[in-house]
């Protein structure tokens, strides 16, 4: 592990003051970008860890978790859910936000099962990263967890779809 990311999780992890949200993300341009947008913001602190989620679980152990992982799921998207399963089973509790070129149906169940708060297409704009982060705060801060933000997710686009189908005729139930 390097040295400035255990300082950091000293400082950080461990203070309880603002919100740390990490990146663990191959691409400096991305980590770049992100640090940069997140320094006006006040309620976030930011760590970038440079590399793939699965080499770099270490970093994440119980007592040293940032509220908000922001993974960049690049190459093999089963190596990266088998590094998100093994990071829930390890005690992770914090929202995760998944960043990927494509998702297939076996990969957003396998996601929707290990309780992934968001999904974000790999080329997101910076703004939409610190969106997804300050949305994924204010459903946790608001007591609802990230099943819960999940289903609620679910219910209106379900709703939105039976509006959108609804015959506008009378119907006995």
């Amino acid at each position: 592990m390097n040295a400035s990311f255990k300082l950091f999780q000293r400082n950080v992890f461990h203070s309880g003051q603002a919100t740390t949200i990490a990146l663990v993300s191959p691409r400096r341009q991305l980590q770049e970008r992100l640090r940069a947008a997140l320094k006006a913001e006040k309620q976030f602190h930011f760590v970038a860890v440079e590399g793939e989620l699965a080499q770099v679980l270490s970093n994440f152990r119980a007592g040293s978790q940032p509220s908000i992982l922001v993974a960049d799921l690049q190459g093999d998207l089963e190596t990266s859910i088998a590094a998100i399963e093994r990071l829930r089973s390890d005690g992770f509790a914090g929202a995760l936000i998944a960043l990927s070129e494509s998702l297939d149906e076996m990969t957003v169940r396998a996601l929707l099962r290990l309780h992934v708060t968001d999904w974000l297409p790999a080329d997101a704009e910076t703004e939409e990263i610190v969106q997804a982060c300050a949305r994924a705060l204010s459903s946790r801060s608001a007591g609802m967890g990230i099943s819960g933000q999940c289903a609620m997710r679910s219910c209106r686009r379900q709703a939105a779809s039976a509006i959108q189908l609804w015959p506008f005729k009378a119907h006995s139930f």
